[in-house]
Order: structure tokens, then C-alpha cells, then sequence
């Protein structure tokens, strides 16, 4: 399977929810969603598919940003 079509669909389905809760300002409520909504287009198969190591750190690397961008930090540094 093709991790683009997942992290596109990840993308996709955070993007619709964190632009329409992020005017909360509750970070948890909306790591909570994303985590419920979100975080099984980006993790479909992956327990039966065998990726690389390189198509794993994409998709952690895909998580990492997602969850940055929700508490404000560069995407670049350690959670």
C-alpha cells in the first residue's frame, strides 16, 4: 500500500479538524480528535503490510508535525 494515499487522507481529515476546533484553544481536546478521527487514516495496515524503515519514519514523521503544529512548536524539535 502507498503511504502518500494515507498521509494525504491523514492530512486531509486533520486539516477539516483542527481548523474547526482550533478556535477553542484547548490543546488536548484537539489532540484528542485528531487522535480518534485522524490517526487511523495515517495507521490503516500498517500492522499487516510490512513497511520499510523509511515509509515508518515518514509516517512518524507525518504524526510529529501534526502534533506539533497543534501545540505550537516547531516541527523540527524533540516531543
Amino acid at each position: 500500500m502507498d503511504i502518500h494515499y494515507m498521509k494525504s487522507n491523514f492530512y486531509c481529515s486533520f486539516s477539516s479538524v483542527f481548523h474547526r476546533v482550533a478556535k477553542y484553544q484547548n490543546e488536548l481536546m484537539v489532540l484528542q480528535l485528531v487522535t480518534s478521527f485522524c490517526q487511523p487514516h495515517l495507521l490503516y495496515c500498517t500492522e499487516c503490510l510490512g513497511h520499510s524503515v523509511t515509509q515508518l519514519r515518514s509516517i512518524e514523521h507525518t504524526w510529529q508535525c501534526a502534533i506539533s503544529h497543534i501545540f505550537h512548536i516547531s516541527c523540527g524539535q524533540d516531543l
